[in-house]
């Protein structure tokens, strides 16, 4: 589970203000199955999202 990162560790990692994450999310832009909610709180898996953009 190393690879999973919170949508805030992942906003910073791609440079970008989660609102911007948030809505990438929400139009679809980013594949949904790269999120997991746990709880009330989104991570991201980095390995399937990096899989996703090669």
């Amino acid at each position: 589970m190393d690879d999973l990162v919170s949508l805030n560790e992942f906003a910073k990692l791609l440079k970008k203000p989660v609102s911007t994450i948030r809505t990438w999310k929400r139009r679809g832009n980013l594949p949904p199955h790269i999120f997991r909610t746990i709880g009330s709180t989104i991570f991201v898996k980095t390995s399937l999202f990096e899989d996703w953009i090669k």
